[in-house]
């Protein structure tokens, strides 16, 4: 026999709370699917999905018990299986071959997968239709599922989605379910009896209410702390010092930070990002992402918003873009093609001097994110022979010399930098000594250690004496600019001739890098790379300096030698369409950046003007009402908003004129006045007329009424009131 407690009718919110649950419920199954994708087929899971929904509300309303209703799905699963395979068998005969005994393997390989889903699926509509107050179990079930789902997803090692889809799956699926435990509260609290036993029963109840309805106020505030705070932030830093402490998170891939800091410790990711073919010498394959040239003693090198010496692109062109050639000595043409994986695909890479960049066109099902050509002017000087050569110094004006040599004032920086170039007898070999002083003295590590007074950099160069590139790259710009040599941190990656094949080099994510740029006269900004190759005693970390060709990276090549016909030069759309879709995700990237750095700030202003939108909603109604009736409507919805953003709300059942009474008699504020006001809403609303003394009546009593809101209830919590949303849409009173 059915529950006798059951609900018979099916209301709106009902429906609603069906939906929601079901949709959390596939959204958990979709994950689940990424995990064996290969292995399972989403449109058989859907499908069944879908009839074990239809199969469990038809089962509720035949009001059929749990134990038959087990008992027939199970049978019913059995026939819908053995009528398959019966179709099968009368086949066979008609269309004999090898594949047609493959008919019950290939569809017991979808059919069996899709039962779990399905079954959960059943269980939890038939079971949650018969009894609401299991939604609450179920809405436990799916956290634990949700956690089994993304175990492996730990420890920053996202693959299942994009790191930003990822913590926008958790927040969509954080505030379904809180929308749908406040569906189902809203619906158990109907029936609450009309007449309390006791008026300090009633009075309790009240406080209770208003304290309860507070709590709402924390529900944005959750929301934002799960998705940012302990997500998106923390995915964002560990993702930077999982890759090296160079790269992070963007909204379509990953990409180089643009703020380069110096971490405590970093690790190492073999994720591949791309790769890359060169044309052309070049003994050093520095490949340029980012030049941070700002120098901030607190903050780091980061890009600067200023124009300095021979700045290039950093987006990739729309169509061919030819730059300008700077001329410097000693330089000639490489080319490269880059093929990204994983890599934010508006990225420009590329070596030292860009001349020309040349978007290519991507073949049908391609492996690769991006592809697209450059040519660079590289440097073929030899360093060591550049001793014996009478190469200048910089020769810039003087606030490009400023910006280029400000190094944070700190002395103890410039007296190593004097102590170490103390015999150099060229400007060239200042800098080649003081590249040998940090390669010869310090030790590379991933774990360089927390600076007691929160300076690493100091820590490295005075105390522990070890450090990853950034590291070293900090230290040499710092120790040239100290005493007048302009340099930069550059960062991008960094790749070995011994690693070609075929001309190509697999570039991965530990091979991100950080080098220094030092700036001469006739020979342009010249790379040199500070980076001990000494290992710091206790550390593995010799698979960085390895290559192996792997079956993925042999499959990779073969499909771009088997298309490279296919590479030829995107040209620029002729309405500007591909370009304009291309500025708008770069854009759409660096406000999401912004947005995530900035969260604490966006998303309460966010808040605070959706509030205000929603509270004054009304008040704007009646500003543009004509009609006198019409407008006090409005002005009394925006009243009961105010009260019930106090906590003052109307029980089920409670007319108006008995919510009155109850405010002035025993509600937590005891308001006065109300009462006037509630009268003249009701003529507004029910009399033939309503003339202009009766609205200007009206206004008199709206006046007084909130004139003892604002003597009766203390600024703070009115305006916790005005941030509380509950009730704000309730259009009916």
């Amino acid at each position: 026999m059915l529950e006798k407690s059951r609900q018979t009718g099916v209301t709106g919110t009902d429906f609603i709370i069906f939906i929601l649950r079901n949709l959390v419920l596939y959204g958990l199954v979709f994950a689940a699917y990424l995990h064996f994708q290969d292995d399972v087929n989403i449109l058989f899971i859907s499908i069944a999905f879908s009839c074990a929904i239809i199969v469990a509300v038809v089962m509720e309303n035949i009001k059929l018990r749990l134990l038959p209703a087990i008992l027939s799905v199970v049978l019913i699963t059995l026939m819908i299986r053995l009528l398959i395979f019966s179709i099968f068998s009368f086949l066979s005969p008609l269309d004999a071959g090898p594949d047609t005994d493959f008919f019950y393997l290939h569809f017991d390989k979808d059919f069996v997968p899709a039962m779990l889903p399905a079954g959960i699926a059943w269980f939890f509509n038939f079971y949650a239709l018969r009894k609401p107050g299991f939604i609450h179990f179920e809405i436990g079930c799916n956290a634990l599922f949700l956690l089994g789902i993304f175990f492996s997803q730990a420890n920053y090692n996202i693959t299942m989605f994009h790191p930003t889809f990822f913590g926008l799956f958790l927040g969509v699926y954080v505030l379904i379910e809180i929308t749908i435990l406040l569906l189902t509260f809203r619906r158990k609290n109907r029936n609450i009896l009309k007449v309390p036993k006791n008026k300090n029963k009633a009075v309790k109840q009240d406080n209770t209410r208003q304290i309860f309805s507070y709590l709402w106020i924390i529900v944005p505030l959750i929301l934002l702390l799960i998705f940012y705070l302990f997500l998106m932030e923390a995915y964002n830093k560990e993702s930077t010092k999982s890759r090296g402490g160079l790269m992070e998170s963007t909204l379509f891939r990953f990409d180089f930070s643009k703020y380069l800091k110096l971490k405590s410790e970093i690790k190492l990711s073999d994720d591949l990002v791309m790769i890359m073919r060169k044309n052309g010498p070049a003994s050093r394959l520095l490949l340029r992402r980012f030049v941070l040239s700002e120098y901030d003693p607190k903050g780091g090198f980061y890009q600067s918003q200023k124009r300095g010496i021979d700045d290039i692109p950093v987006i990739v062109p729309d169509s061919t873009t030819v730059l300008s050639d700077p001329g410097y000595k000693s330089r000639e043409i490489v080319t490269q093609e880059y093929f990204f994986i994983n890599l934010d695909p508006t990225s420009l890479i590329a070596m030292n001097y860009p001349v020309k960049i040349m978007p290519l066109k991507n073949w049908e099902d391609s492996s690769f994110l991006r592809i697209y050509k450059v040519e660079s002017k590289v440097s073929q000087l030899d360093l060591y022979d550049a001793l014996l050569m009478e190469v200048d110094g910089p020769q810039l004006p003087g606030d490009l010399y400023s910006f280029y040599t400000n190094y944070g004032d700190d002395e103890r920086i410039k007296e190593m930098a004097q102590m170490v170039t103390e015999y150099s007898y060229s400007y060239f070999e200042q800098v080649l000594d003081i590249r040998d002083y940090l390669q010869d003295n310090y030790l590379y590590s991933l774990k360089p250690g927390i600076a007691k007074d929160g300076d690493q950099l100091s820590h490295f160069l005075f105390e522990s004496k070890k450090g990853y590139c950034s590291y070293f790259a900090f230290a040499m710009a710092l120790l040239c600019r100290s005493i007048g040599i302009p340099a930069r941190v550059v960062v991008g990656f960094v790749s070995f001739p011994e690693w070609e094949v075929l001309n190509f080099y697999e570039i991965k994510a530990n091979q991100a890098h950080a080098w220094v740029e030092v700036y001469f006269k006739d020979l342009g900004w010249i790379e040199f790379d500070p980076t001990s190759s000494t290992i710091a005693p206790g550390e593995d970390i010799s698979f960085m300096f390895n290559f192996q060709m792997d079956d993925k990276l042999k499959s990779l090549l073969t499909e771009i030698l088997e298309n490279q016909d296919k590479l030829v030069e995107e040209e620029a759309s002729a309405d500007g369409a591909l370009k304009r879709s291309r500025d708008v995700m770069y854009y759409v990237a660096q406000i999401s950046g912004w947005l995530t750095k900035y969260w604490f700030i966006v998303f309460p202003c966010l808040y605070f003007i959706i509030i205000v939108f929603i509270k004054y909603f009304r008040l704007f109604i009646y500003f543009i009402s004509v009609k006198p009736g019409k407008k006090i409507k409005s002005l009394f919805l925006y009243s009961m908003g105010t009260m019930y953003g106090l906590g003052i709300i109307r029980k089920p059942d409670e007319s108006l004129g008995e919510y009155a009474l109850r405010i002035e008699k025993d509600g937590p504020y005891q308001l006065s006045y109300f009462k006037p006001w509630l009268d003249i809403y009701l003529k507004a609303v029910f009399d033939r007329e309503f003339t202009d003394p009766d609205y200007v009546k009206a206004l008199q009593s709206y006046k007084n009424f909130k004139m003892v809101i604002k003597q009766n209830v203390p600024f703070i919590l009115r305006f916790l009131g005005f941030l509380n949303p509950v009730h704000s849409l309730k259009r009916k009173t």
